[in-house]
Protein backbone atom coordinates (compact mmCIF):
# COMPACT_ATOMS: atom_id res chain seq x y z
CA UNK A 1 0.00 0.00 0.00
CA UNK A 2 2.27 2.48 -1.13
CA UNK A 3 1.48 5.93 -3.03
CA UNK A 4 2.99 7.01 -5.79
CA UNK A 5 2.31 10.59 -5.99
CA UNK A 6 0.70 12.83 -4.02
CA UNK A 7 -1.67 15.83 -4.72
CA UNK A 8 -2.66 17.79 -1.31
CA UNK A 9 -5.65 19.22 -0.35
CA UNK A 10 -6.91 20.70 3.00
CA UNK A 11 -10.13 19.91 4.99
CA UNK A 12 -12.01 23.24 6.46
CA UNK A 13 -14.65 21.08 7.77
CA UNK A 14 -15.11 18.52 10.54
CA UNK A 15 -15.47 14.90 9.93
CA UNK A 16 -17.36 11.97 11.21
CA UNK A 17 -15.73 8.74 10.60
CA UNK A 18 -19.52 6.60 11.27
CA UNK A 19 -21.56 9.37 9.30
CA UNK A 20 -18.34 8.93 6.33
CA UNK A 21 -18.86 5.34 6.32
CA UNK A 22 -22.60 5.86 5.59
CA UNK A 23 -22.69 8.23 2.57
CA UNK A 24 -19.62 6.31 0.71
CA UNK A 25 -21.88 3.26 0.92
CA UNK A 26 -24.64 5.32 -0.36
CA UNK A 27 -22.79 5.85 -3.48
CA UNK A 28 -20.73 2.45 -3.56
CA UNK A 29 -19.54 1.63 -7.30
CA UNK A 30 -22.17 -0.29 -9.33
CA UNK A 31 -21.01 -1.21 -12.88
CA UNK A 32 -22.29 0.61 -15.72
CA UNK A 33 -25.28 -1.12 -17.53
CA UNK A 34 -25.43 -1.83 -20.96
CA UNK A 35 -26.55 1.33 -22.03
CA UNK A 36 -23.68 3.13 -19.98
CA UNK A 37 -20.33 4.58 -21.69
CA UNK A 38 -19.44 4.86 -17.91
CA UNK A 39 -19.64 4.47 -13.97
CA UNK A 40 -18.10 5.60 -10.57
CA UNK A 41 -18.51 5.06 -6.67
CA UNK A 42 -16.60 4.12 -3.75
CA UNK A 43 -15.32 1.11 -3.38
CA UNK A 44 -13.76 -0.61 0.00
CA UNK A 45 -10.09 0.38 0.20
CA UNK A 46 -9.01 -2.59 2.25
CA UNK A 47 -9.91 -6.04 0.16
CA UNK A 48 -9.72 -7.74 3.16
CA UNK A 49 -12.36 -5.47 5.21
CA UNK A 50 -14.98 -5.03 2.47
CA UNK A 51 -17.56 -3.41 4.83
CA UNK A 52 -15.67 -0.53 5.63
CA UNK A 53 -15.80 1.92 2.71
CA UNK A 54 -13.64 3.85 5.72
CA UNK A 55 -10.07 2.14 6.56
CA UNK A 56 -8.77 3.88 9.70
CA UNK A 57 -4.65 3.61 10.31
CA UNK A 58 -2.28 6.10 12.17
CA UNK A 59 -5.41 8.51 13.06
CA UNK A 60 -6.06 8.36 9.31
CA UNK A 61 -8.94 7.68 7.10
CA UNK A 62 -8.47 5.34 3.55
CA UNK A 63 -10.73 5.76 1.17
CA UNK A 64 -11.17 4.98 -2.86
CA UNK A 65 -13.13 5.84 -5.58
CA UNK A 66 -13.56 3.08 -8.26
CA UNK A 67 -14.17 4.23 -11.99
CA UNK A 68 -15.47 2.12 -15.35
CA UNK A 69 -14.96 3.39 -18.84
CA UNK A 70 -16.26 1.68 -22.02
CA UNK A 71 -13.26 1.63 -24.43
CA UNK A 72 -15.74 2.88 -27.59
CA UNK A 73 -13.41 4.64 -30.51
CA UNK A 74 -15.04 7.22 -32.65
CA UNK A 75 -13.19 5.12 -35.78
CA UNK A 76 -15.37 1.98 -34.77
CA UNK A 77 -18.40 4.04 -34.66
CA UNK A 78 -17.28 5.55 -37.63
CA UNK A 79 -17.02 2.73 -39.69
CA UNK A 80 -19.80 1.05 -39.15
CA UNK A 81 -22.13 4.33 -39.11
CA UNK A 82 -20.43 4.24 -43.01
CA UNK A 83 -21.40 0.92 -43.99
CA UNK A 84 -25.23 1.16 -42.24
CA UNK A 85 -25.62 4.36 -44.71
CA UNK A 86 -23.83 3.00 -47.52
CA UNK A 87 -26.55 -0.17 -47.28
CA UNK A 88 -29.45 2.34 -47.14
CA UNK A 89 -28.30 4.06 -49.82
CA UNK A 90 -27.60 1.22 -52.12
CA UNK A 91 -31.34 -0.59 -50.78
CA UNK A 92 -33.12 2.62 -50.92
CA UNK A 93 -31.62 4.01 -53.79
CA UNK A 94 -31.15 7.94 -52.18
CA UNK A 95 -29.14 9.51 -50.30
CA UNK A 96 -29.11 9.85 -46.07
CA UNK A 97 -28.79 13.10 -45.15
CA UNK A 98 -27.05 14.73 -41.75
CA UNK A 99 -30.18 14.10 -39.36
CA UNK A 100 -30.51 10.52 -40.52
CA UNK A 101 -26.63 10.01 -40.16
CA UNK A 102 -26.81 11.42 -37.04
CA UNK A 103 -29.30 9.14 -35.82
CA UNK A 104 -28.17 6.31 -36.84
CA UNK A 105 -24.50 7.07 -35.59
CA UNK A 106 -26.69 7.50 -32.09
CA UNK A 107 -28.18 3.84 -32.64
CA UNK A 108 -24.66 1.96 -33.53
CA UNK A 109 -22.88 3.93 -30.71
CA UNK A 110 -25.77 1.93 -28.70
CA UNK A 111 -25.26 -1.34 -29.97
CA UNK A 112 -21.34 -1.19 -29.89
CA UNK A 113 -21.50 0.38 -26.01
CA UNK A 114 -23.37 -3.04 -24.75
CA UNK A 115 -20.08 -4.79 -26.25
CA UNK A 116 -17.68 -2.69 -25.69
CA UNK A 117 -14.44 -3.72 -23.28
CA UNK A 118 -14.17 -1.49 -20.10
CA UNK A 119 -11.19 0.11 -18.43
CA UNK A 120 -11.33 0.25 -14.89
CA UNK A 121 -9.32 1.91 -12.20
CA UNK A 122 -9.18 2.69 -8.36
CA UNK A 123 -7.88 5.82 -6.64
CA UNK A 124 -7.33 5.63 -3.30
CA UNK A 125 -6.24 9.01 -0.95
CA UNK A 126 -6.25 9.20 2.81
CA UNK A 127 -8.00 11.75 5.18
CA UNK A 128 -5.57 13.21 7.77
CA UNK A 129 -7.21 13.05 10.65
CA UNK A 130 -4.22 14.43 12.67
CA UNK A 131 -3.53 17.43 10.87
CA UNK A 132 -6.44 18.37 8.57
CA UNK A 133 -5.43 17.41 4.91
CA UNK A 134 -6.66 14.90 2.16
CA UNK A 135 -4.00 13.41 0.16
CA UNK A 136 -4.63 11.95 -3.22
CA UNK A 137 -2.72 9.30 -4.95
CA UNK A 138 -3.18 10.66 -8.36
CA UNK A 139 -1.98 14.29 -9.98
CA UNK A 140 -3.60 14.30 -13.22
CA UNK A 141 -6.16 17.58 -13.15
CA UNK A 142 -9.39 15.53 -15.02
CA UNK A 143 -9.21 12.08 -12.18
CA UNK A 144 -8.68 14.51 -9.14
CA UNK A 145 -10.97 16.71 -10.52
CA UNK A 146 -13.58 13.77 -10.75
CA UNK A 147 -12.37 12.36 -7.25
CA UNK A 148 -13.26 15.39 -5.64
CA UNK A 149 -16.66 16.19 -7.21
CA UNK A 150 -17.74 12.82 -6.15
CA UNK A 151 -16.67 13.07 -2.50
CA UNK A 152 -18.46 16.77 -2.44
CA UNK A 153 -21.79 15.09 -4.18
CA UNK A 154 -21.29 12.26 -1.18
CA UNK A 155 -20.85 14.74 1.23
CA UNK A 156 -22.22 17.55 1.40
CA UNK A 157 -20.37 18.87 4.56
CA UNK A 158 -17.02 18.37 3.91
CA UNK A 159 -14.89 21.73 2.71
CA UNK A 160 -11.63 21.03 0.36
CA UNK A 161 -9.65 24.07 -0.59
CA UNK A 162 -6.55 24.17 -2.24
CA UNK A 163 -3.18 24.65 0.29
CA UNK A 164 -2.06 27.61 -0.18
CA UNK A 165 1.86 28.62 0.88
CA UNK A 166 3.63 32.27 1.23
CA UNK A 167 6.41 30.74 -0.31
CA UNK A 168 5.75 29.42 -4.06
CA UNK A 169 7.10 26.19 -5.25
CA UNK A 170 8.53 27.55 -7.85
CA UNK A 171 10.69 29.92 -5.58
CA UNK A 172 11.80 27.32 -3.27
CA UNK A 173 13.10 25.20 -6.04
CA UNK A 174 14.72 27.71 -7.53
CA UNK A 175 16.81 28.82 -4.12
CA UNK A 176 17.22 25.40 -3.70
CA UNK A 177 19.02 24.37 -7.11
CA UNK A 178 20.95 27.62 -6.78
CA UNK A 179 22.55 27.37 -3.06
CA UNK A 180 21.94 23.90 -2.37
CA UNK A 181 18.71 22.24 -0.42
CA UNK A 182 18.45 22.83 3.32
CA UNK A 183 18.18 19.38 5.72
CA UNK A 184 16.13 17.54 5.61
CA UNK A 185 16.18 17.74 1.61
CA UNK A 186 18.78 16.86 -0.72
CA UNK A 187 18.83 17.27 -4.68
CA UNK A 188 18.32 14.41 -6.96
CA UNK A 189 19.13 14.37 -10.14
CA UNK A 190 16.53 15.59 -12.29
CA UNK A 191 14.37 19.27 -12.81
CA UNK A 192 13.16 21.38 -15.18
CA UNK A 193 13.76 24.77 -15.88
CA UNK A 194 11.71 27.48 -17.70
CA UNK A 195 12.42 31.10 -18.92
CA UNK A 196 10.80 33.68 -16.79
CA UNK A 197 9.39 35.56 -20.86
CA UNK A 198 6.98 35.49 -22.95
CA UNK A 199 9.05 32.57 -24.93
CA UNK A 200 8.35 30.03 -21.76
CA UNK A 201 11.32 28.07 -23.40
CA UNK A 202 12.17 24.76 -21.14
CA UNK A 203 15.21 22.86 -20.33
CA UNK A 204 14.53 19.39 -19.08
CA UNK A 205 17.20 17.37 -17.35
CA UNK A 206 16.93 13.89 -16.16
CA UNK A 207 19.82 11.67 -14.65
CA UNK A 208 21.74 14.93 -14.63
CA UNK A 209 24.70 16.73 -11.99
CA UNK A 210 22.37 19.23 -11.04
CA UNK A 211 25.61 21.24 -9.60
CA UNK A 212 27.29 22.09 -12.90
CA UNK A 213 28.29 25.66 -13.79
CA UNK A 214 25.72 25.24 -16.74
CA UNK A 215 22.99 24.61 -14.83
CA UNK A 216 23.88 27.74 -12.51
CA UNK A 217 24.47 29.69 -16.25
CA UNK A 218 20.85 28.73 -17.00
CA UNK A 219 19.67 30.16 -13.36
CA UNK A 220 21.80 33.46 -13.83
CA UNK A 221 19.86 34.13 -16.93
CA UNK A 222 16.75 34.10 -15.46
CA UNK A 223 15.23 30.54 -15.98
CA UNK A 224 13.37 29.38 -12.83
CA UNK A 225 12.88 25.83 -11.14
CA UNK A 226 9.12 24.28 -11.86
CA UNK A 227 10.06 20.47 -11.45
CA UNK A 228 12.80 19.13 -9.02
CA UNK A 229 13.82 15.59 -7.89
CA UNK A 230 14.39 15.96 -3.73
CA UNK A 231 15.49 13.41 -1.15
CA UNK A 232 13.43 13.60 2.16
CA UNK A 233 16.11 12.65 5.23
CA UNK A 234 17.04 9.45 2.69
CA UNK A 235 13.93 7.83 2.88
CA UNK A 236 11.50 9.23 0.19
CA UNK A 237 13.08 10.45 -3.07
CA UNK A 238 10.24 12.63 -5.14
CA UNK A 239 9.70 15.00 -7.75
CA UNK A 240 8.15 18.82 -6.50
CA UNK A 241 6.44 20.58 -9.08
CA UNK A 242 5.30 24.27 -9.60
CA UNK A 243 1.36 22.96 -8.32
CA UNK A 244 2.72 21.39 -5.28
CA UNK A 245 2.44 18.13 -7.05
CA UNK A 246 4.37 15.30 -5.55
CA UNK A 247 5.34 12.58 -8.58
CA UNK A 248 7.59 9.68 -9.03
CA UNK A 249 7.57 9.02 -4.84
CA UNK A 250 10.01 6.09 -4.18
CA UNK A 251 10.07 4.72 -0.56
CA UNK A 252 13.88 3.79 0.60
CA UNK A 253 14.89 -0.05 2.04
CA UNK A 254 16.04 2.33 5.04
CA UNK A 255 11.64 2.28 5.65
CA UNK A 256 10.28 -0.92 3.60
CA UNK A 257 12.96 -2.66 5.98
CA UNK A 258 10.63 -2.05 9.03
CA UNK A 259 8.68 -4.41 7.55
CA UNK A 260 10.63 -7.12 8.08
CA UNK A 261 9.23 -8.15 11.34
CA UNK A 262 5.41 -8.64 9.41
CA UNK A 263 4.70 -12.47 8.63
CA UNK A 264 4.78 -11.96 4.80
CA UNK A 265 2.29 -14.34 4.09
CA UNK A 266 -0.22 -12.95 6.02
CA UNK A 267 -1.52 -10.33 3.69
CA UNK A 268 -3.81 -8.65 5.50
CA UNK A 269 -1.11 -7.66 8.37
CA UNK A 270 1.19 -7.06 6.09
CA UNK A 271 -1.17 -4.59 4.09
CA UNK A 272 -2.41 -2.92 7.90
CA UNK A 273 1.89 -2.31 7.96
CA UNK A 274 2.09 -0.51 5.18
CA UNK A 275 -0.49 1.89 5.62
CA UNK A 276 0.78 2.67 9.03
CA UNK A 277 4.66 2.95 8.02
CA UNK A 278 3.62 5.03 4.58
CA UNK A 279 1.37 7.22 6.63
CA UNK A 280 3.30 8.10 9.35
CA UNK A 281 6.40 8.60 6.93
CA UNK A 282 4.49 10.77 4.79
CA UNK A 283 2.61 12.94 7.43
CA UNK A 284 6.29 13.86 8.65
CA UNK A 285 7.47 14.33 5.03
CA UNK A 286 4.58 16.49 4.09
CA UNK A 287 4.64 18.73 7.36
CA UNK A 288 8.77 19.85 6.84
CA UNK A 289 7.37 20.56 3.08
CA UNK A 290 4.37 23.14 4.09
CA UNK A 291 6.42 24.07 6.95
CA UNK A 292 9.12 25.20 4.26
CA UNK A 293 6.84 26.48 2.06
CA UNK A 294 5.35 28.93 5.12
CA UNK A 295 1.95 26.85 5.03
CA UNK A 296 -0.75 29.71 5.60
CA UNK A 297 -1.99 28.49 8.91
CA UNK A 298 -5.48 27.13 9.68
CA UNK A 299 -6.75 24.57 12.94
CA UNK A 300 -6.89 21.29 11.33
CA UNK A 301 -10.23 20.08 11.90
CA UNK A 302 -11.61 17.72 14.69
CA UNK A 303 -13.18 14.23 13.92
CA UNK A 304 -15.91 15.37 16.02
CA UNK A 305 -14.65 13.92 19.28
CA UNK A 306 -14.56 10.45 17.12
CA UNK A 307 -11.43 8.40 18.77
CA UNK A 308 -9.73 6.35 15.86
CA UNK A 309 -8.35 2.74 17.04
CA UNK A 310 -4.50 2.33 16.37
CA UNK A 311 -4.19 -0.74 14.79
CA UNK A 312 -1.69 -3.58 16.29
CA UNK A 313 1.39 -4.13 14.84
CA UNK A 314 4.99 -5.12 16.16
CA UNK A 315 6.50 -2.98 13.13
CA UNK A 316 9.03 0.07 14.08
CA UNK A 317 7.24 3.44 13.48
CA UNK A 318 9.01 6.25 12.00
CA UNK A 319 10.04 8.56 14.22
Amino acid sequence: MWFKQLQLYRLSSTIDRCQLQQQLAKRAFIGATALEANAVGWVAPNRYQPQDYVYAAENSWLIAMHSEEKILPSSVVKHFTDERVAEIEASEARPVGRKERREIQGEIAEQLLARAFSRYQTIHAIIDVEQGYLWLNQTSNSKTERFLKLLRESVSAIRIEPIKTRTSPIVAMTEYLAGGAPWPYQLEDDCVLRANDNSEAEIRCKRHDLGTDEIRQHLKTGKQVVQLGLNWENKVAFVLNEQLQLKRLSFFDVVEEKLDSVDATDAAALFDAQLMLMVTTLRLLIDDLLRALDVESMAAPSASGVKEPVLATDVEMVN
